[in-house]
C-alpha cells in the first residue's frame, strides 16, 4: 500500500524497511513479504522522472571518458531497470574465485547463487540460457545470453506492491541519513518532496535495513552516513574502494569461413558469443572476456578483402572468390570483459551538495593495462585459432597494442563494487549475508557488493543476490 511517512509514528517500526526500487530492492522486498513481515520500501523519486529526483545523480567522473553519471542511473520507481537492455547471462564459477592474484574472489560460490537461478529468470520473465558449448582444439567456446523483454520493474510490480497489505510504499522518500547507536542502526533519516520543495526531515525505523539504492548511490549513502557519524558506521578501510565496470569495445574485423564450427549465418542469430575458457585464461593470463561476433555487411565484407590484398593478394583473391559464393562473409569484433578490481578506482564524497543537502559524488575510474591485455589477448588467441585452422583470418584495431590509449566512450554502464562483499572488513563492506561489518542489521542488495564482475551483464546476479538476501531476512527472527 503507499503510505506518507510524515504520518507514520513512532511506533510504527517496521520488522524489515528496503530502500530503493529497482530490480534489488523490489526482489528484496517482495521476497521478504511473502513471509507476512511488514515491509517499508522507500523510493526517492516518483512513478516517473522529475528534475528534482533526477538531479541528485549529478556527479562528476575524474580519469578516463565515462558515461555522465545522471545519464546512465534513472531516479524514480523502477530505478535503472527503466532502460534496462535485458541481457542476461549468470557470472560463471570462475568469476568468483580470485585471479592474477588479485582482489576479485567471492566469499560465495556460483553454487550458492545457482538455487536462484530459476526464480530469478521468472521475476526478471527470461528463459534459461542454453549450456556453453566448447569449440574442439580451440580453447574457446561458444557462450549463450537469453533475454528479458526487458522486464521493467516500476510497471510489472507497482500494482503488486501498492496492492500488498504488508508492505508501505512511501514515494518521493529521500534518504538522507543512517543513524547508528552502537552495533545496530536506530532510524534513517529522510527529506519527503512535495513538488520542486523538499519537507523537513523525518526519522523512520525498521528492525533491520535494506540498502539497495544502486552500484554508485549505495556507496555515496554510506560514505554520507559514514561522515556525519565520524566514521562510526562503517568499519572498512574498503568503503568506496574496488569500483569496475565492463568495458565495451570494438576490436577489429574477421573474415570467417563457412568451415567455422559455428554457424555464424542463423537467420535466427545475427551474433553470436565466444569466450576463452578457463584454462586458456589462466595460460594467457587474462580475465574474463567474452567476444561478440557481429555480421557485416556485404559492402563492408569487400572492404575488408580490399585491406586484405594489401599484405596478401593471393588470399584476397580467394576470399573474394568465396564471399561471391557466400562461403565466407565479414565480421565486426566487438569485446567486453572483466575490469581488473583496484584499490584507485573509488565513489567519493564531492564537495557539492545536492538539493537535498548531501554531498554528490566523485567518481575515479580508469582502465588498466591488465585490462588491455584481457581483451587482446582473448581477441589473439581467436586470431590465431581461425589462422591455425585456416577458417579465416582477423584485423585488430591499433589501440590494443601496448602504450596506445583506449579509445574514449566505451563501457557497459555496469555499477559495481565499492561495497564489496569479504570474509573481513580489511578486505570489503560487507560479509557473506550482505550484512555491513560491524552492524548488526544494515544489509547492502545490488552490484556494489560485487567484488569482481565477469563479463556478464549483471542484472540477472542483482536479483540472485537480492532473493538469497531476502531468504536470509525472512527467515531471521
Amino acid at each position: 500500500m503507499l503510505v506518507d511517512v510524515t504520518t507514520l509514528g513512532q511506533e510504527d517500526v517496521f520488522d524489515v524497511c528496503v530502500v530503493g526500487t529497482g530490480p534489488a530492492g523490489i526482489t528484496c522486498a517482495l521476497r521478504i513479504a511473502q513471509t507476512g513481515k511488514r515491509v517499508l520500501l522507500l523510493e526517492g523519486g516518483d512513478r516517473e522522472l522529475t528534475n528534482i529526483s533526477q538531479d541528485a545523480y549529478l556527479g562528476e567522473v575524474i580519469g578516463d571518458s565515462y558515461d555522465y553519471l545522471d545519464v546512465s542511473r534513472l531516479r524514480f520507481f523502477g530505478g535503472t531497470s527503466n532502460h534496462w537492455a535485458g541481457w542476461c547471462r549468470p557470472l560463471d564459477a570462475w568469476d568468483f574465485e580470485s585471479k592474477l592474484g588479485g582482489a576479485g574472489a567471492w566469499p560465495i560460490g556460483r553454487n550458492d547463487l545457482d538455487p536462484f537461478l530459476k526464480p530469478a529468470l521468472e521475476i526478471i520473465d527470461a528463459d534459461m540460457p542454453a549450456a556453453d558449448t566448447p569449440i574442439p582444439d580451440s580453447g574457446l567456446e561458444e557462450i549463450h545470453f537469453t533475454f528479458s523483454a526487458p522486464t521493467r520493474f516500476g510497471e510489472k510490480y507497482f500494482d503488486q506492491i501498492a496492492a500488498a497489505p504488508n508492505v508501505f510504499l512511501a514515494l518521493n522518500t529521500n534518504l538522507f541519513q543512517i543513524e547508528k547507536q552502537g552495533d545496530a542502526v536506530t532510524g534513517l533519516m529522510v527529506k519527503p518532496t512535495r513538488g520542486d520543495l523538499v519537507g523537513a526531515g523525518v526519522r523512520v525505523r525498521a528492525q533491520r535495513y535494506v540498502l539497495a539504492t544502486g552500484g554508485i548511490e549505495n556507496n555515496r549513502h554510506l560514505l554520507w552516513s559514514d561522515r556525519l557519524a565520524n566514521g562510526a558506521l562503517v568499519k572498512s578501510p574498503a568503503l568506496g574502494k574496488y569500483y569496475i565496470d565492463h568495458p565495451d569495445y570494438f576490436l577489429g574485423e574477421a573474415l570467417i569461413s563457412d568451415q567455422f564450427p559455428i554457424n555464424l549465418n542463423s537467420p535466427d542469430a545475427t551474433e553470436v558469443f565466444i569466450a576463452p575458457t578457463i584454462q586458456t585464461m589462466r595460460a594467457n593470463k587474462t580475465l574474463s572476456c567474452g567476444l561478440r561476433i557481429k555480421e557485416a555487411s556485404y559492402g563492408a565484407t569487400k572492404r575488408m578483402i580490399a585491406n586484405v590484398a594489401c599484405v596478401s593478394p593471393d588470399l584476397a583473391r580467394t576470399a573474394l572468390s568465396l564471399l561471391n559464393k557466400d562461403l565466407v562473409c565479414g565480421f565486426a569484433l566487438i569485446g567486453v570483459w572483466e575490469q581488473e578490481p583496484v584499490i584507485d578506482n573509488h565513489v567519493a564524497l564531492s564537495d557539492q551538495l545536492d538539493g537535498f543537502g548531501m554531498a554528490r559524488v566523485d567518481l575515479h575510474w580508469r582502465k588498466t593495462e591488465t585490462d588491455k591485455r584481457t581483451v587482446r589477448e582473448t581477441a589473439l588467441h581467436f586470431g590465431k585459432y581461425l589462422a591455425r585452422n585456416d577458417f579465416g583470418r582477423v584485423r585488430l584495431q591499433g589501440w590494443l597494442e601496448d602504450g596506445e590509449p583506449f579509445p574514449e566512450d566505451n563501457i557497459g554502464i555496469h555499477h559495481m563494487g565499492g561495497t564489496r562483499m569479504a570474509d573481513s572488513p580489511e578486505h570489503g563492506v560487507v560479509d557473506a549475508n550482505c550484512r555491513v561489518f560491524g552492524c548488526d542489521n544494515l544489509y547492502v542488495a545490488g552490484s556494489s557488493v560485487f567484488p569482481s564482475g565477469g563479463h556478464a551483464n549483471p542484472t540477472l546476479t542483482i536479483v540472485q543476490l537480492a532473493l538469497r538476501l531476502g531468504e536470509h531476512l525472512a527467515g531471521k527472527p
